[in-house]
């Protein structure tokens, strides 16, 4: 016991010889060449895994815009009815909505990609992203129900959103 381990805590020149001038523990490390290709194959890993991450992460930034737009056309087609529901629609056209309740007058009607109400001269946007200039449109039910009122919004991803809103007498 005690030989051995006086040979494996005598520097390498004093071992004994075996014919191999090399040390007797070069198996247990890597060379460079094998920590080299070891780097290179876990870059080539990380980078596909990298677009697969990306992919999805786009995926779900697209996902949410589409989503917050289609809640967005959702409330303005909302607020919408709800005018219609309690007030006396004066114009129902393609682009335009205008409502008389309360003594006040509702004016929907697209501008520069957005939906804009106008409330006795107050303007502002309702939504964005609206498709212009055919991102609002407006009609008398085609049925024959008299003040039934069909209203849709275009959003510029596609997405299509309508309801019908019936006038209260």
């Amino acid at each position: 016991m005690r030989m051995a381990l006086a040979s494996v805590l005598a520097p390498l020149w004093v071992l004994p010889m075996t014919g191999c001038t090399k040390s007797r523990f070069r198996g247990w490390g890597f060379s460079l060449l094998e920590l080299v290709l070891v780097l290179v194959i876990t870059g080539l890993v990380a980078m596909v895994a990298s677009r697969f991450l990306l992919s999805a992460l786009e995926a779900v930034s697209v996902s949410r815009e589409y989503e917050d737009q289609r809640s967005e056309a959702g409330f303005a087609l909302d607020r919408m009815a709800r005018e219609v529901r309690g007030g006396d629609v004066t114009a129902c056209e393609s682009g335009q909505l205008e409502v008389q309740r309360g003594g006040q007058t509702f004016l929907f009607e697209p501008d520069d990609g957005g939906l804009l109400l106008e409330v006795d001269g107050d303007r502002g946007v309702l939504i964005e992203g609206l498709a212009s200039p055919d991102g609002l449109t407006c009609e008398e039910a085609p049925w024959g129900i008299s003040d039934l009122y069909a209203l849709q919004l275009n959003m510029d991803s596609g997405y299509e959103a309508s309801t019908h809103a019936w006038q209260r007498p």
